[in-house]
């Protein structure tokens, strides 16, 4: 089984720390890839490889988590966000999930079951994102060996057959 790269975002250093050791990554096979201290530096990191769920802190300096989110979007669809956040601001998450987040965590709810239940679905999206990937391929792999087929039995002069 694949492990799901996470990378942690948030300028308090006791805040990742927690965030790091304190959840339960493994038994949902995420492995914490890497952090940041601010948006900037996780969008450097996102240029630099390749994550699939990030979880930010709300108020940081020179970038904050709506401005990364926002700006991840653009780049990375793909990649899950979480917000993280210190206090219940109501105005901060509901910007953080237009942006994109798929959800958000309470810096004081972190020990709580809701953490471990955030955890488990963006396990789950990720694992349908991959098979939708996968049945995607699989048509495209499809209707292209149709085409294939098509297009030689035209060069050949022979009738065309899906079989």
């Amino acid at each position: 089984m694949n492990n799901y790269k996470v990378l942690i975002v948030d300028d308090d250093q006791n805040f990742r720390y927690a965030a790091r050791e304190m959840l339960p990554w493994k038994k949902y096979n995420f492995v914490i890839a890497a952090e940041a201290v601010n948006g900037k530096q996780a969008l450097d990191l996102m240029h630099q490889e390749r994550f699939d769920l990030v979880v930010t802190d709300m108020s940081m300096p020179l970038m904050n988590g709506v401005e990364l989110i926002r700006a991840a979007k653009k780049e990375f669809p793909d990649v899950l966000f979480v917000a993280l956040s210190a206090y219940d601001d109501f105005e901060f998450v509901k910007e953080s999930l237009k942006c994109g987040a798929e959800d958000y965590i309470l810096k004081y709810e972190m020990e709580e079951a809701k953490t471990e239940q955030v955890i488990a679905e963006m396990k789950n999206k990720l694992l349908q994102m991959l098979k939708e990937k996968e049945r995607r391929q699989f048509i495209m792999h499809k209707e292209n060996f149709f085409i294939e087929g098509f297009l030689k039995s035209i060069v050949e002069g022979k009738e065309y057959s899906r079989e």
